[in-house]
């Protein structure tokens, strides 16, 4: 997987979690929402730390996306649809891509060093 596509799914989680964040907060009042725009923030941020140590990067990505599903993870009740439930899935999306990107590096790697 190219890293284009994983910095594009990266940027689609941190407008889906900036916009589900203010949304919430322009409609329920939820303050605590605007979290998810600290999220989508802190995304873009692991986008930009990974021009430069994509290690580093990737790494600050998987706890940025492991730390926004925590929240909807504890809620989860049933299988109705609900936000938390969006957000646990793009979070799910962000972690299998920055896991397939990692096996795919570390596969090729692993040929040419042969």
């Amino acid at each position: 997987m190219s890293p284009k596509v994983i910095n594009s799914v990266l940027f689609a989680y941190s407008l889906v979690m900036a916009g589900m964040g203010i949304e919430a907060y322009l409609v329920k009042g939820s303050v605590a929402s605007l979290a998810g725009v600290l999220f989508g923030i802190l995304m873009i941020a692991s986008v930009a730390v990974w021009k430069s140590n994509p290690r580093a990067g990737r790494i600050f990505s998987l706890i940025v996306a492991l730390a926004g599903m925590s929240r909807p993870l504890m809620k989860l009740k049933d299988l109705t649809f609900n936000p938390g439930g969006v957000i646990l899935g793009i979070s799910l999306v962000a972690i299998l891509v920055l896991g397939i990107g990692h096996l795919m590096t570390n596969s090729t790697k692993n040929s040419a060093g042969n």
